[in-house]
């Protein structure tokens, strides 16, 4: 068999070997033999191999080719050989490829059996007379075997190798007796079988008298011929070749091929081709050769493939950055559900206990009532008070080039610019909110403080403008365009902002009131333009900011209209016209002193009517900072102190307000200790007493926690994570306080309450826990996300009641904390809950039913298995009953 693999170069095969050329590729053995399992086999070996050595008994060969065949793998890449050594080849008694009786499919066999190549001892190799002499010699003694010649027509030629072999022992035990026949123990001797076998001789005459050699482990040469079937389907002897018995071969006789020309004989069935050891595809059909159009083909298909992959990664991009923009926008989008107006603030009653009049000055409030055509309105967004500049609603078209520009100045943080909370749309109008300065407007703190502003007050607030102002110009969001007293607010820390800054395209839908004050403001060339529309220029913002600055200089209100008989449109008229002189604010202080010469030539400038004659906004920072000097930029604040230290009066005043703001303080810092700690632990920390840990015997513990609060959380902004839990919070602490419960802690969603600590209040502790946990799953439902509206917030809860131990914890900041395996229970109780479900231990619903057996509607949901533990009986708590 290795002479024939070795000779066609077979060098994978299903064959066991001890030789290092020869590879298994793969070996099987079969216990059950049917047509699947052969097919199943086949399969499996065809992946490495295509040379099959089959060892099978002669009546299973012909169903193997059959099912090789049904299967598809008798094509010509594929050769099967089988081995054997009766000497009948293919014909046997009769073909193998014939059944009997017959099943119709022996032409189906005889075409398998083309695919084999069979290695059998030569055909006729025994003498003549040699079957009529072995049949006759087996009935006679020692054999007496009368029955053989019916059993049997031919000797086998196993038997006539077996003669030989007896001859050659003959031979062995003559020549050992030889040797030993001085010794005693000669009988002994000779039993020794490894020693007569040492004495067989290399050659000597066999039973018909022909030399017979003996090589290799005293081994006797055989002589094997490979046979196979023509494509007429008869049997052909293809080759000759020669092994020895044990391990090994010999290559004194090569392998003798027995035809001339292999395409038209031993591979006629093949079409002419030998199968090769691997076919040129391979053996998974993945290694076919590449034909020359296949490159700039699989050339093209890729480029087409790399396009097509980067358009899609381009559009993946670009859906990743519109939903980012989305998400973004939603900063600046304000629901128009989370705004309330003061009226019905005040109505309501439970949102606010603040109204507006309370809040803001009284001047401020007087400014915005009294004009007939102001757009701006006070709102409540979200309980704090804002300032809402209204405009007609913009269409998407005319609102998305602005995006980018809303997200910046939402995110925009600067000492000088008030802040811009977003934007909604209500009321048939579009509202722009910025942040609510309590002291108004810097005309209304004019007003209010005239007589305690000095110059150094002056120089800080026209310093903050400036810099808001120089800001502004080098940015983006220039100019400005609306510069006047009303976009100029002071909050309660004495610090001017300037707000409507940016959103210049929205700013331009505005068309200027010839009635209103602050048309006072603008600089002439844009009064004259035909259009009336609000756009402005860095040199109209300068002109802005001289007659703003003299407003401030003079203490004063605009253009000293209630020093005029004219009205607002008559000045504009004026201005317009260009009257001589020029129609501008007088710099003359009220109080008779003169204005600081560089500060009134500065103002001066402004006013020039030619727009390139007025200074830009960096020469005008400098000399605003040459009025200051070399000194710290002063705020209101310091201007504040500096009066409490020169006014006896004033400071007792502030002194009283300060004392009281500190009682105040200090009464939230209570209230917000004893809601973070028992009051009996506040008063022992308060008197300096140290606390000791204490043992509650029975208790109740809850735990609650959001159902997929990462996957919300990715989907939002940290602003949108921090409202939602502040709602959440909100509707949990309403319905704590109803109830005789103690929240011990929140962690991110995670809510921890218990009854009974620190108050003990008998078996009620189980009661007030699941009355809680009940109102709490149905206050959650109405929760949602404004970003996210679809998505549905489910909380799982936990209850389990024991004893616990409580004590404080920390120093630096300290924490009442609440210990025991009490506590760990009930948080498993609620980390393998079920979304929207309570779930309660049997220690709980054993309490419920001893002191509440009508109360609650429970239902018994079995075991939960619990890391570390002993698997617990649980209850869901479905509702109160009624």
């Amino acid at each position: 068999m290795l002479h024939v693999l070795e000779h066609y170069n077979w060098t994978s095969s299903g064959i066991k070997t001890f030789v290092d050329n020869i590879t298994v590729a793969y070996n099987r053995q079969l216990q059950v033999h049917t047509a699947e399992n052969y097919q199943r086999v086949l399969k499996q070996a065809s992946q490495v191999s295509r040379v099959i050595v089959v060892c099978l008994t002669s009546d299973l060969r012909r169903p193997f080719m059959l099912a090789a065949k049904d299967g598809g793998f008798t094509s010509p890449d594929y050769v099967y050989l089988f081995i054997q050594s009766t000497g009948t080849s293919f014909l046997l008694p009769t073909p193998i490829w014939e059944s009997e009786p017959t099943d119709g499919r022996d032409t189906d066999a005889h075409e398998a059996f083309k695919s084999v190549l069979l290695l059998d001892k030569p055909v006729n190799v025994l003498p003549a007379d040699y079957n009529s002499k072995a049949m006759d010699l087996v009935t006679q003694y020692p054999w007496d075997c009368y029955e053989c010649p019916t059993l049997a027509k031919n000797a086998s030629l196993l038997s006539f190798y077996l003669g030989d072999s007896v001859l050659a022992y003959i031979y062995a035990l003559n020549k050992t007796v030889e040797m030993y026949k001085s010794y005693p123990n000669l009988p002994q001797i000779i039993k020794n079988s490894t020693l007569v076998l040492q004495n067989i001789p290399d050659g000597f005459v066999d039973l018909e008298g022909e030399t017979l050699y003996l090589y290799f482990k005293k081994s006797r040469i055989l002589d094997f011929a490979l046979y196979g079937l023509d494509t007429a389907g008869n049997q052909q002897r293809w080759a000759y070749t020669t092994t020895l018995g044990d391990k090994g071969f010999m290559d004194s006789r090569p392998f003798i091929e027995n035809y001339t020309d292999a395409a038209t004989t031993i591979w006629a069935t093949r079409e002419g081709i030998q199968p090769l050891n691997e076919p040129l595809c391979g053996f998974l059909g993945n290694k076919c050769p590449v034909k020359p159009w296949v490159l700039p083909i699989s050339i093209a298909a890729g480029c087409l493939t790399f396009v097509i992959n980067l358009l899609l990664f381009l559009f993946c991009i670009y859906l990743f950055q519109r939903n980012r923009r989305r998400q973004l926008n939603k900063l600046w989008q304000v629901d128009f559900n989370d705004i309330e107006f003061p009226d019905e603030t005040i109505s309501k009653g439970t949102k606010s206990t603040r109204s507006v009049r309370t809040i803001a000055s009284d001047s401020y409030l007087s400014a915005i009532d009294n004009s007939k055509t102001n757009n701006i309105k006070f709102m409540y967004l979200n309980h704090e008070l804002v300032i809402a500049w209204t405009s007609p609603i913009l269409s998407d078209k005319e609102l998305s080039p602005n995006e980018k520009e809303l997200r910046e100045l939402r995110m925009l943080e600067h000492p000088n610019l008030n802040r811009f909370l977003g934007m909604t749309v209500g009321n048939g109008n579009l509202y722009i909110l910025w942040r609510y300065c309590e002291r108004g407007s810097i005309e209304n703190f004019i007003e209010d403080y005239k007589d305690k502003i000095d110059d150094r007050i002056i120089h800080s607030m026209i310093s903050q403008i400036v810099e808001a102002l120089y800001f502004i110009h080098n940015s983006p969001y220039s100019p400005l365009a609306v510069l006047s007293a009303d976009s100029c607010v002071v909050n309660d820390r004495f610090e001017v902002k300037v707000q409507y800054c940016g959103m210049n395209n929205i700013k331009k839908l505005e068309l200027f009131d010839d009635s209103n004050r602050k048309t006072l403001y603008v600089a002439p060339e844009i009064l004259r333009r035909p259009n009336r529309n609000i756009e402005g220029s860095k040199e109209g913002d300068i002109y802005s900011f001289g007659i703003l600055t003299s407003q401030i200089a003079t203490k004063t209100s605009v253009w000293r209209m209630k020093e005029k008989d004219l009205t607002v449109e008559e000045i504009l008229f004026r201005v317009r016209q260009r009257t001589v002189p020029l129609e501008r604010p007088s710099v003359q202080r009220a109080d008779g002193l003169e204005m600081d010469a560089r500060l009134e030539s500065l103002i001066l400038q402004c006013y020039s009517e030619e727009p390139a004659a007025r200074p830009d906004i960096r020469l005008v920072r400098d000399r605003i900072r040459c009025l200051e000097g070399n000194s710290k930029k002063s705020n209101f604040m310091d201007y504040m102190f500096a009066l409490m230290e020169n006014t006896a009066v004033d400071l007792e005043q502030q002194v009283q307000y300060r004392t009281a703001e500190l009682v105040e303080e200090q009464r939230r810092a209570e209230v917000l200790l004893n809601r973070m700690m028992p009051q009996k632990i506040v008063e022992l920390l308060r008197k300096g007493e140290s606390i000791t840990p204490e043992v509650y015997e029975n208790a109740t513990v809850y735990f609650s926690d959001v159902v997929g609060f990462t996957i919300l959380s990715s989907k939002s902004t940290p602003l949108q994570v921090i409202n939602f839990l502040n709602n959440m919070y909100t509707i949990s602490d309403d319905i704590i306080e109803r109830h005789k419960v103690y929240k011990v802690e929140t962690i991110g969603d995670g809510l921890h309450c218990v009854s009974g600590i620190p108050t003990r209040n008998g078996n009620d502790h189980v009661k007030d826990i699941c009355d809680m946990a009940l109102a709490i799953r149905e206050g959650v439902k109405s929760l949602r996300m404004p970003h996210l509206p679809s998505e549905m917030i489910q909380i799982r809860l936990g209850i389990h009641s024991g004893a616990c131990v409580t004590g404080i914890v920390g120093m630096t900041a300290p924490r009442y904390c609440v210990f025991g395996d009490t506590v760990n229970l009930a948080a498993k109780m609620e980390s393998t809950g079920k979304p929207s479900q309570i779930q309660i231990s049997f220690v709980t619903k054993n309490l419920i039913d001893q002191h509440f057996p009508t109360l609650y509607k429970t239902e018994h949901r079995g075991e939960v298995y619990i890391k570390n533990r002993d698997p617990v009986e649980t209850y869901w708590l479905l509702s109160k009953n009624f």
